[in-house]
């Protein structure tokens, strides 16, 4: 296994973080002995990936979804007149970083692109062979993901165009999260006395809220986190099994069509990237 710790303090109620170096995911967020996260993307071999770590993402416990949020129609993007395959979520969960610690409780990952490379999806492939087998995009850009713990889990994500040609995208990020309580009984938050509990995300398949906080807390109310970010939208979704995910995202479209991600101000995506430009996004981890 190849994992990275990540220590805010040093009493027993400090914030903790594990990251898979092999595939770049937080796999791991404790304050004390709880555990929040849903521990699908530990390592096959890792006697603490239990039964239900692998029940809802068998091989994901936090996905970075860029340059497309959720799937586009029969797994193809659209760019500048041209089909690509390019699978749910897009490349960046397929993909291997390169991680610097900085510190204790700080680390950076990034991942960078070149146009035209070939990214190995075989294993969704495997699982349904609707999906490519190889992913690839028609322009050069990387991410750097910035880690920081303190008295919060902060997530600064800076996506770059290192091509000669624009593109627009979208991004957001896909933490999975266990709970422990009755799923009728748990609830979300977030403003104008908006509630929802867990059952009744896992019923309506998937929520999208544009708001910039949502909040879990468990049936007795005394434990649970509240997720923060600058990208103007949340997704909520479960697949049962008491797991679920809060993702901070700037846009979603309908998976019924083929997301063009043309630069020219013709593409699907509101976001447009020139060439040499950066975007930051923020996220905050607050738990309870």
């Amino acid at each position: 296994m190849n994992y990275m710790y990540l220590r805010a303090g040093g009493d027993d109620e400090s914030l903790r973080a594990i990251l898979n170096a092999r595939n770049g995911q937080i796999v791991s967020l404790k304050r004390g002995s709880k555990e929040f996260m849903q521990g699908g993307g530990r390592d096959s071999e890792d006697s603490l990936k239990q039964l239900n770590d692998m029940r809802g993402w068998i091989n994901n416990s936090w996905i970075t979804m860029f340059p497309i949020v959720n799937s586009s129609k029969d797994h193809k993007i659209l760019y500048e007149g041209k089909l690509y395959d390019l699978s749910q979520h897009g490349t960046i969960r397929v993909m291997t970083p390169e991680i610097s610690k900085l510190s204790d409780d700080a680390l950076n990952v990034l991942y960078n692109y070149v146009a035209g490379t070939l990214l190995d999806n075989s294993y969704k492939h495997a699982l349904n062979n609707a999906y490519p087998k190889d992913l690839m995009l028609p322009f050069d850009c990387s991410m750097k993901k910035e880690y920081k713990l303190s008295d919060v889990f902060a997530v600064k994500t800076i996506i770059e165009n290192t091509s000669s040609k624009s593109f627009c995208y979208a991004y957001g990020d896909h933490p999975a999260f266990v709970n422990k309580g009755d799923p009728e009984k748990c609830f979300f938050y977030s403003y104008n006395d908006w509630k929802m509990s867990l059952k009744d995300v896992k019923n309506a398949g998937d929520v999208v809220l544009k708001t910039d906080w949502i909040r879990f807390f468990n049936e007795r109310g005394t434990e649970g986190l509240e997720v923060r970010s600058d990208c103007g939208m949340m997704q909520l979704w479960s697949p049962g099994f008491n797991v679920f995910a809060i993702e901070p995202i700037t846009e979603t479209l309908d998976n019924n069509i083929i997301h063009d991600l043309s630069g020219d101000g013709t593409g699907s995506y509101k976001l447009i990237l020139k060439p040499g430009e950066k975007k930051t996004y923020n996220i905050e981890i607050r738990l309870f």
